[in-house]
């Protein structure tokens, strides 16, 4: 029985290495995926980076384009009102 056990340990233990004789060898190639997968990524945060700064120009435009609008807007009304006055007095 003792023989058996050691047998099996010792299959295990062949096993073991041979698993983390694979890993090794698989290593170099997991980490050109793993360097694939950042440059993507970092590509992509670029990406999202000038998105980002397009929409913020935009929306500095667009809002800089209704403050504009809603003076001239006022400034009419303000004009109306006077002129309502006028006709009142």
């Amino acid at each position: 029985a003792h023989d058996r056990v050691g047998g099996i340990e010792h299959t295990a233990h062949v096993r073991a290495f041979g698993f983390a004789q694979l890993q090794l060898e698989a290593a170099p190639g997991a980490h050109t995926a793993h360097r694939r997968r950042c440059d993507g990524n970092d590509e992509r945060l670029a990406r999202i980076a000038e998105q980002q700064e397009n929409l913020r120009a935009r929306l500095t435009r667009d809002l800089t384009a209704a403050e504009s609008a809603i003076a001239t807007s006022q400034s009419t009304l303000d004009f109306i009102r006077q002129q309502f006055e006028l006709s009142d007095s």
